[in-house]
């Protein structure tokens, strides 16, 4: 199967042929290659002004990715739909997803490409055909390691827990084991949590969603023995200006969702606080 590539367009609006060129899919020799532009998801919002229809988009391309990543574990062989058909050697599936619609998203007739398929060429192609920012292959983001190095700095021992998993066994309103990064007690439970900003907005969305489980499942946890409800905080790095994840962060700022957003450079203060008082870990207490 010679190598062929297929750009993936947003229409906004039926009654238009407006779209928006949101993706790319690589098909090459022995793997499928799959992205999408957050930023033009943006784009696709400020034009039709719909947030079903971005969160509709972000729910599409997280299952592609996943299917995509199906095919590519099992060397192009789907349990499912072309279950008789490997994907790398026939072009029959790339037709298929030029004719694939759901009225919304839209695959380009698949085009042949030259060259062999790296990850350099798929974010010159990104580039080229979405606008999108390459792909920084062999960049790692430091946010959390740089949190886990101030907390190196202090000494927490016999102060609290780090890396604590909590389970729905010992704590009521939980539905699956959750990790804290620090988590304590000194009259009401404190906690301290590093979440990424920067990562997809699907991601991020789904930790504050289990933060607020558990920050619920901690006070209820705190009622019944007739402590003070807790300090919870969240440690973050800022987000990319005008970027889903910006709007998410200030939107949190606004609501006051029931714990403290602490910027990276500023987390001393609350080492040094834990550091300095009578804390105990909250794995000794319960």
């Amino acid at each position: 199967m010679k190598t062929l590539y297929s750009i993936i367009y947003v229409q906004p609006n039926s009654l238009t042929a407006e779209k928006v060129a949101v993706g790319l899919m690589v098909f090459a020799k022995d793997k499928l290659w799959f992205d999408y532009e957050p930023s033009k998801i943006d784009l696709v919002e400020k034009l039709q002004a719909s947030l079903n229809l971005k969160a509709h988009l972000y729910q599409s391309f997280k299952g592609m990715k996943a299917f995509i990543q199906e095919l590519n574990n099992n060397k192009g062989v789907n349990s499912g739909m072309f279950s008789e058909i490997n994907v790398f050697s026939s072009d029959a599936y790339a037709e298929y997803l030029s004719k694939y619609s759901t009225g919304v998203i839209h695959f380009s007739g698949p085009l042949p490409i030259a060259g062999l398929m790296d990850i350099k060429l798929f974010n010159n192609l990104l580039e080229k055909f979405i606008g999108s920012k390459p792909i920084k292959m062999g960049f790692k983001n430091t946010f959390h390691n740089d949190f886990k190095k101030k907390i190196n700095t202090v000494n927490l021992k016999d102060k609290v827990d780090i890396d604590f998993k909590i389970t729905p066994n010992k704590i009521d309103g939980i539905y699956s084991e959750t990790q804290v990064r620090l988590i304590g007690k000194n009259g009401l439970i404190t906690a301290v949590q590093d979440i990424d900003f920067t990562i997809n907005p699907e991601t991020l969305g789904q930790q504050l969603n289990q933060w607020d489980v558990l920050i619920n499942a901690l006070n209820n946890f705190s009622s019944e023995k007739k402590w003070p409800l807790g300090d919870f905080n969240v440690v973050f790095n800022k987000p990319e200006a005008k970027s889903f994840q910006e709007k998410l962060l200030n939107k949190i700022h606004g609501q006051k969702k029931g714990f403290n957003l602490i910027e990276i450079n500023e987390v001393d203060k609350i080492l040094k606080k834990i550091e300095e008082n009578d804390y105990k870990p909250l794995s000794t207490l319960i």
